[in-house]
């Protein structure tokens, strides 16, 4: 019984001294012989245990404490930066939409698409679709959904429900290089939504994409990546309701050809195209032809070194008052009829000038002795107001006219030749 009670005190002690520490502290486990009540002997203590002693002290001192330090799983969580706004998921390379193009009995004749055209290769015509959209997910795609990728793998699919197409794939659509014709036609579709998830970095042709989009009043294409193309002809052509484009951040460093890139939109208003890279662009043919809202053009940003077809690039433009070029015309642009159907007096470049005689700058080219018409007639006002004498301004390149002319071309470092020719025509007019 006093083994008992001795080992109850010391455990008394113990736990008292762990009360005052500031730290958790470790019990040592205490080895106790137990007694039997019953048992009248005692046992002897084993020589090989013995019993430890305890010194009591007048003053509890607590005993140097061993800190137990918990063990603990760290897991490593993986933190996924939040991406860049600008930034937007690729989607997988076999998840390319289908080249759409069209049998020739349907395509585009001057800007407008002909014909009966089918969607994405089905049998529903254009003409029944209202509007169209993107997602990046096949969830929810129904059972009459068909395969609409480019390499034939189920992996971009298209449906139509009430009116409404939808095209879709796994983290989003990628633009076949071929985009040309893609949604020309859709004459009855009031929207197009991208939905941020149509990637157009790789297509090349986008040449009447849009065309022929009768319903559509207005269309971002801001999302679009147009760094690839090269064919941007008739791109918007003969959208007679679009009253809004922001083709501001447009790339358009590749391109070679704009020619009606706006033929017969209308309703625009206007357009910002300071951001254009014109350097390598060969054809601006009827590239405004047919806009009749827009009042004025920004266009001091174009290159217009390397552009030799501007024919009617600003044809029926009626309420065109103002345009700024950013540099001129190659010597052998072709301008017939460039501002057919303009006001009678343009601002061009800051100066007023008639625009029919600016759109038959092209047709003087050529002239020599006994050429007749309102291009010698021309000439002839040109020669008097840079200070030679042509004679009397009759329309006929006669003797007098000659000798002003071939004067002129000597003074101005061309072979005295008495025949205009483009570039001659071009500093005559400048």
């Amino acid at each position: 019984m006093r083994r008992i009670g001795f080992a109850l005190l010391v455990a008394a002690l113990v736990l008292s001294a762990a009360a005052l520490a500031e730290e958790p502290v470790v019990i040592p486990i205490v080895t106790m012989t137990v007694v039997s009540l019953e048992d009248p002997t005692p046992s002897p203590t084993p020589a090989a245990t013995p019993t430890p002693k305890v010194t009591a002290s007048p003053e509890v001192t607590a005993a140097p404490s061993v800190t137990i330090v918990p063990a603990v799983t760290v897991t490593a969580i993986p933190v996924t930066p939040e991406p860049s706004p600008a930034a937007q998921p690729t989607p997988a390379a076999e998840a390319m939409l289908m080249a759409d193009g069209q049998p020739a009995t349907t395509m585009s004749v001057g800007g407008i698409f002909a014909g009966e055209s089918t969607v994405l290769g089905s049998g529903i015509p254009r003409s029944a679709i209202t509007s169209i959209r993107f997602e990046d997910h096949l969830t929810g795609a129904p059972a009459d959904a068909w395969d609409v990728s480019a390499d034939r793998n189920g992996s971009v699919l298209a449906w139509v429900e009430d009116g409404a197409l939808t095209v879709a794939a796994e983290g989003g659509v990628r633009a076949n290089p071929d985009s040309g014709h893609l949604f020309a036609g859709y004459s009855a579709a009031t929207e197009i939504d991208f939905n941020g998830c149509f990637y157009t970095s790789g297509a090349t042709d986008m040449s009447h994409m849009f065309e022929s989009c009768w319903a559509l009043e207005s269309l971002d294409v801001s999302q679009l990546d147009t760094s690839s193309a090269v064919d941007m002809s008739y791109m918007f052509g003969s959208c007679p309701e679009l009253r809004a484009l922001d083709v501001s951040g447009f790339d358009t460093g590749r391109a070679l050809s704009m020619e009606g890139m706006f033929l017969l939109d209308a309703k625009l208003e206007q357009l910002d195209l300071s951001g254009f890279d014109t350097s390598n662009v060969s054809n601006m043919r009827s590239m405004f032809e047919g806009c009749s809202s827009l009042a004025s053009l920004d266009l001091t940003r174009f290159d217009m070194a390397k552009i030799g077809d501007v024919r009617s690039m600003f044809g029926d433009c009626a309420a065109l008052k103002l345009v700024s070029f950013g540099s001129g015309f190659a010597a052998d642009a072709d301008a017939t009829g460039m501002f057919e159907g303009c006001p009678a007096l343009l601002r061009i470049d800051g100066r007023t000038m008639d625009a029919q005689q600016w759109s038959n700058l092209g047709s003087y080219a050529g002239l020599k002795r006994w050429s007749r018409g309102d291009g010698v007639r021309w000439l002839q006002t040109k020669l008097v107001q840079a200070g030679y004498d042509p004679g009397d301004i009759d329309g006929v390149l006669g003797p007098r006219t000659e000798a002003a002319l071939k004067a002129w071309q000597g003074d101005h470092g061309f072979a005295a030749s008495g025949v205009t020719d483009a570039e001659q025509v071009w500093a005559l007019f400048e």
